[in-house]
Formats: C-alpha cells, structure tokens, sequence
C-alpha cells in the first residue's frame, strides 16, 4: 500500500490511485515542508492502521526509496517473533536500531547529542534519563513537557526530590537549562515494524496527541523563521516513533530487535551496501534505476538463513527500562554467514552495473512516488 495525504491533492494522483487500488490516503494537506508532512502522514497511517486492521500481529512502515526483499523481511520478522516467545506474547520493535536523545525544549531530536547513534550508545546507559543542565533524574511520565509558565522562578519537584525548571528554554536563556529525554532508541525510517498493540498504547496515550501538535507546531514556526531553531536535526518521525514507544508502551515481554548490517544497506556512493543477504536497500540518493536494478540483481542472488537467531544479551544482561517503567530486551539478529554470506564482493558490484535496467510491469508517477510510504 501506499500512504498519501490526500487533502488538495492533484488530478493526476486520483487517477492513478482509482486505476491500482493500492493507495490509501489520509486527512493532512497534499503539499506540506518536509519538516511537517512526514511526521503527518506516520501519524495518520498509524491511527488508521490500529483500528482497520485490529487482528494485524505489526504495522510496518517503509519509504519509497527503498528496496524491499519482501519475503525475507516476512521470514524474519515471523521467526524474531517465535525466537522471543516465551510465557507470553511478545510485542516488538523491529528495524535497523540506533540511539538518540529527545531535546523536549526544541521538540526535536538533540543537536549536540552526547549519545551515540549506534544502538545502544550512551555511555552504558540502561534506563531512560530526564535530563535538565547537568543535573539528571529518572524520567517520569508527567514531567515530560515543560509548561510555559509566566514566572521564570516557578519549580515543581521531580521523583528524586530534586527541583526542576518548568520554563520554556528561549535561546537567550541558560542552554544547561534545555530538557532532553534519553537515550531513545529507535528503528530507522526506511523501514520497520511495531506490534500492533503497541500502537494502539500510543495512539491511546492522552498526551500522545498534544505532543504531536507541539512537534508539528514548532516545525512550522522553524520554516517560517518565527522560532531560533530552524536548524538541523528535523524533528524526523522515526526518532519520534521512539520516543512515543518510550513514553507510552508497557507489558510484558517487551524487545528492541535490531536487524544488523548483514540485512540493511544504505549507500551514498555506487551500489555500496549490496549483500546477498540484504533485506532493505535504502538508496538515499533517490534514483528510481538503481532500486530497479536492485531489485533485478536480489531476486536472482538473494540468501535466506534457515532461522533468525537473536542475541538479547550481547551489551548489556540487564534490560532495558524505559520512561515508562517498562523493561526492554535489546536484542540483535545473529547473522549466520556461513549458510548466508554477507560480504559485498567486487564481481556483484560489477554485475550490478552491467546488469540492463529491467523496467517494472507499471511505473509509478513521479508525484505518487515523491510522496508515498510503502506500508
């Protein structure tokens, strides 16, 4: 399926759209700054998703610049499932994982981030921190948002006792005084799946939509020049798919599930990150042939290990605890090399590019690529 916002969108889009029956639009505006419409639309299909298919075990979420190997991402989701399955169901959260922090001042990831974006980087950090200045005390769930408060010298106590500002950091005030929440780990956006009862907790969250709006509302503000940051880093959804999970998920079995390099390939350069066990292909330079060749080359090359083995405690024994209390397992895919090698060889690159572009049975219109998500 493809997600499109669907508000003023064009003729041309429709047509297209009643001619294949696969796209599925939502109530946002066709034309929205980058900063806004991809949170938008992840929103949206993700309200949409919990409740028109109730009996959907994931919601998965991809970009349209991406190669899926669709069969293998199938094989490997179904078997990190039965490898956590234990007394009771897991629920998971499956992609190419990394690590972050959440600056609650900007509403956007953190620009100068101490954390590491490697999974788990943050200095061995096990537990989700609310941090103010220097100072840091275990996040709790009402402290999240900073209240505008008219009194600069008004406070409120966190859980260890300790006392917090409650002002909107404003970029003539005291940078120690910015709130971060992390580390958050997260899955990236090209492609990854959540439990779907997981998404029904966020979705459910009270605070979930005011969060949402504050996020697209200083985004906005930032492309129009009214607020300080309209810098980098954007408020991407994927970080804050991560930080709505740490924010709202509880239950039982809980586990980050990281699908490794051998899987996941993301080049800038020519055709780099080509494996024959490769599952997502990101071509971030957007180039519709190189995907088609992809494609091509996959089908004819493509491995499958026999069994998804996970590691849940190859960093740290402990879970992971989140800002709601919930304990992760952070778990990574073992990739079995010998029934599946991973090295990219210099004769796949070169048959790749030689390989004669094959075109697909249809090719999609430039506006529905631009602005889809394959779901």
């Amino acid at each position: 399926r493809f997600i499109m916002r669907g508000l003023n969108t064009s003729e041309e889009v429709l047509r297209e759209a009643k001619l294949y029956g696969d796209v599925i639009f939502v109530r946002a505006q066709g034309e929205l700054h980058r900063n806004v419409g991809p949170l938008k639309s992840l929103v949206l299909w993700f309200q949409c998703a919990a409740v028109a298919w109730p009996a959907a075990q994931l919601i998965g979420k991809a970009d349209d610049d991406v190669y899926l190997h669709r069969s293998g991402v199938e094989a490997h989701l179904r078997g990190s499932l039965d490898a956590l399955r234990g007394s009771s169901t897991p629920m998971l959260y499956w992609g190419m994982m990394e690590t972050w922090r959440w600056d609650a001042g900007t509403h956007r990831p953190a620009s100068a981030d101490r954390f590491m974006y490697k999974f788990g980087g943050g200095r061995g950090i096990n537990k989700c921190i609310y941090r103010v200045g220097w100072r840091a005390v275990r996040m709790s769930h009402p402290y999240y948002a900073p209240r505008n408060l008219t009194n600069a010298n008004q406070h409120t106590s966190g859980a260890s006792g300790r006392r917090l500002s409650r002002v909107k950091p404003e970029p003539t005030q005291d940078p120690k005084l910015i709130q971060t929440i992390g580390p958050i780990h997260y899955a990236k956006g090209p492609v990854y799946f959540v439990s779907t009862e997981l998404v029904r907790q966020v979705v459910n969250d009270p605070s979930w939509r005011r969060r949402v709006d504050e996020v697209c509302t200083h985004a906005t503000e930032s492309v129009q020049g009214v607020t300080h940051s309209s810098t980098r880093p954007r408020p991407y959804e994927d970080v804050f798919t991560g930080l709505s999970l740490a924010l709202a998920a509880v239950g039982d079995n809980l586990a980050f599930v990281h699908m490794g390099v051998a899987t996941f390939g993301e080049p800038w350069g020519t055709y780099s990150g080509m494996r024959n066990s490769t599952l997502c292909w990101h071509d971030k330079v957007k180039n519709a042939d190189r995907i088609f060749r992809m494609h091509r080359w996959a089908s004819l090359n493509h491995c499958q290990p026999p069994r998804v083995v996970l590691n849940c405690t190859l960093d740290q024994p402990t879970p992971f605890i989140s800002c709601t209390g919930a304990r992760w397992q952070k778990c990574r895919a073992v990739h079995n090399s010998t029934s599946c090698p991973k090295t990219v060889t210099r004769a796949a690159v070169d048959a790749f590019r030689g390989m004669p572009i094959i075109e697909p049975k249809r090719r999609r219109t430039k506006v529905a690529v631009t602005n889809a998500a394959i779901v």
